[in-house]
């Protein structure tokens, strides 16, 4: 690691945050500035994450514990997607790396009886606000000597660094000027473009509060989050502007979820679906990495975008470490990009809804996850089966099951944390 003397991260957001973490922890002889806009405002509609991420935030340090109190955290067992077939049809998409796992867990969704040691599992995993990271985070990277946060920065030509790493976002301010045309577009497969989001304080915390994640299809198109933090629940709908979409009839559902009476009103949002080709570019002695969005982006569902995001940091890792080079870096971010798109698409499938929107999906032809461990077949058996009404009963070992019947519901086991 001594090749790389210096280390400069450009942007104040979650990947910005994840990636001072991931350098202030694993990375203890390289020196790091952090550059930050002076109004720092990272986008905070809540976020449910898939294990992935805790397991990477454990092992920086920062337990659920923390996550509750500072990021105002919740524990999340699963999705719960709904009307993905027809407007009666539901089904469970637990967290679990096996058949087995995923079925245990899918119990501990329905039963909403959460086991006292499931915080300690690899498969755990949990809500968090975006907006609450950057402030907890750092804290803890100016804790080492080697950092350094700076809240102004003039452009390319200005960043110092043996790596710079562009944590931008969509606007790509760093290595989106390096070369051109190194970006391939999504939105040939994925149609969705907007999002609009809403949170609110619980109105009635007993009811509405769920330990997983909700995910409702639209008949128009689209489809809609429920996400239930500790403080509030982030709502949000993520449509195609190209097609008559359901806005009306998200805002009726947040209103019902709510029992609120006056009308609400919507943060919009735009993104363009596709990543880079080159994730990391050398260029005059200097090497410059895109993390995150900067990186790539295919949609929220599945919670794909932090997860894609810490793939890359532990790709960067061993990176930095020598372990591989820049066409290994590139080869792994576009195999862990295309194998997630095709595992979304996927979910698009078998909607029985007949129009333009939803037919686009079922023409599409996808592979089974030919080249990356982002999605393993168990997963993609999961949802081929629920969608498809094929049973996946699965036998829950005795011992599970008595963990199970001795958990807690989901509210008076995080009482724990507080």
């Amino acid at each position: 690691m001594a090749k790389y003397k210096n280390i400069s991260i450009i942007g104040g957001g979650t990947a910005g945050a994840f990636t001072a973490l991931l350098l202030s922890k694993k990375i203890n002889d390289i020196k790091v500035n952090w550059y930050i806009p002076n109004k720092n405002q990272p986008i905070g509609v809540g976020e449910g994450v898939a294990p992935p991420v805790y397991n990477f935030l454990r092992d920086n340090g920062i337990s659920f514990k923390d996550v509750y109190r500072y990021m105002n955290g919740s524990i999340k067992t699963g999705i719960e997607f709904d009307s993905w077939v027809d407007n009666d049809h539901t089904y469970i998409r637990p967290n679990g790396d096996s058949r087995k796992l995923m079925a245990y867990n899918e119990s501990i969704t329905l039963k909403n009886k959460i086991p006292n040691d499931l915080v300690d599992s690899k498969e755990f995993s949990l809500h968090l606000d975006q907006s609450l990271i950057f402030q907890h985070i750092s804290k803890i990277v100016l804790k080492n000597k080697n950092f350094k946060i700076i809240n102004e920065y003039k452009g390319i030509d200005n960043i110092q660094g043996d790596i710079v790493i562009d944590c931008t976002g969509f606007k790509r301010n760093i290595i989106g000027k390096l070369k051109p045309d190194n970006f391939i577009d999504y939105t040939d497969k994925i149609l969705n473009n907007r999002a609009v989001t809403f949170k609110h304080t619980y109105t009635d915390y007993e009811k509405q509060f769920k330990p997983y994640t909700i995910s409702t299809a639209y008949n128009n198109n689209g489809w809609s989050w429920t996400i239930p933090l500790k403080n509030h629940i982030g709502f949000g709908y993520v449509y195609s502007d190209n097609y008559e979409n359901n806005i009306d009839d998200f805002k009726n559902y947040i209103k019902n979820y709510l029992n609120l009476d006056d009308d609400i009103e919507l943060k919009k949002l735009k993104f363009i679906t596709g990543r880079l080709k080159d994730h990391i570019i050398e260029k005059n002695n200097q090497i410059f990495v895109g993390i995150g969005l900067s990186s790539g982006f295919i949609e929220p569902l599945e919670a794909t975008s932090i997860r894609l995001m810490v793939d890359e940091l532990n790709i960067l890792h061993e990176f930095i470490k020598g372990k591989i080079n820049i066409n290994q870096y590139n080869k792994k971010c576009n195999e862990s990009f295309d194998c997630l798109l095709d595992f979304i698409i996927l979910h698009y499938k078998f909607k029985e809804t007949n129009n333009e929107y939803w037919n686009h999906y079922k023409e599409i032809k996808i592979n089974k996850n030919l080249y990356s461990e982002v999605e393993d077949d168990y997963a993609w058996d999961w949802v081929y089966n629920k969608l498809n009404n094929i049973d996946m009963e699965e036998p829950i070992p005795i011992d599970k099951q008595i963990k199970i019947i001795k958990g807690k519901k989901s509210i008076d086991w995080l009482k724990q944390f507080s």
